[in-house]
């Protein structure tokens, strides 16, 4: 998985949704330390200072059944902390 980190960006949402609209291809993450616009589920801001850990990951579902979303986005998580921290997770 192809992960791009940023020390601060505007918003991992954001500039998910232009890579796609650009043609990058899944599965990709977006990893940022500070982001100045967090934008998250319906349109949300929230507040996101230096030092986090966020986080958009980019998968295709076309062919994984509803029931293994959730599970297949905490795998996700878990190999970009992993490679990004060089810890055990």
């Amino acid at each position: 998985m192809k992960i791009i980190k940023f020390d601060t960006t505007t918003s991992t949402n954001v500039v998910a949704k232009e890579m796609l609209k650009s043609g990058d291809q899944p599965p990709f993450a977006l990893l940022a330390k500070q982001q100045t616009h967090g934008i998250g589920r319906f349109q949300r801001h929230f507040y996101s200072p230096q030092g986090g850990l966020y986080l958009t990951v980019v998968v295709n579902t076309r062919n994984i059944k509803a029931r293994f979303t959730t599970g297949l986005a905490a795998i996700c998580v878990v190999k970009v902390i992993k490679k990004y921290y060089k810890k055990r997770v």
